[in-house]
């Protein structure tokens, strides 16, 4: 698209408007010719980058495939001799798990039986002592109440003599 220059009066004053037509003109021409061979050279250097683009992506995909065929074989690989490993590793466990149990199932029942003999002789003991300390309590009480009684009578008696 060429531009159209625009001149000053003082120009086409001193070289007249045919002159002053003739050089835009000529300048047109040359923008358009520079902006034809810009745009062809643009064009081949973008073709050149394009198929060596093309060029090095189909290398790496290439490339790409190959390691990735070796990660997936290796990955396979590992992936199988881990979960070997694993499965017997696990087995072990149960194993180990199973007898730790069992022994341990044993030791409670052990110490369960144990603290419960321990318990009831607690028990028995606390038992005695609640009986003891009940008849205590029952023998002060006893004395207490006749305390009071003795004295609500001996209280009376004064009070009947005084007003009879």
């Amino acid at each position: 698209m060429p531009v159209t220059a625009k001149l000053s009066k003082a120009f086409y004053q001193q070289l007249g408007h045919e002159v002053t037509d003739e050089l835009v003109d000529y300048l047109n021409d040359v923008d358009v010719a520079y902006r034809s061979d810009f745009r062809d050279l643009n064009e081949l250097n973008f073709a050149r980058f394009d198929a060596k683009l093309e060029q090095l992506i189909a290398e790496l995909r290439s490339t790409l495939r190959e390691e990735l065929a070796e990660l997936r074989a290796t990955f396979r690989e590992e992936l199988s001799n881990g979960l070997s490993k694993l499965r017997q590793e696990l087995a072990e466990l149960r194993a180990t798990f199973r007898e730790e149990l069992s022994n341990g199932l044993s030791q409670l029942r052990d110490e369960l039986t144990g603290e419960q003999s321990r318990l009831r002789e607690e028990i028995v003991g606390l038992e005695g002592r609640l009986r003891l300390e009940i008849r205590s309590t029952e023998n002060r009480l006893l004395t207490w109440m006749f305390a009071a009684w003795a004295t609500t009578i001996g209280t009376l008696i004064t009070l009947l003599r005084l007003w009879g």
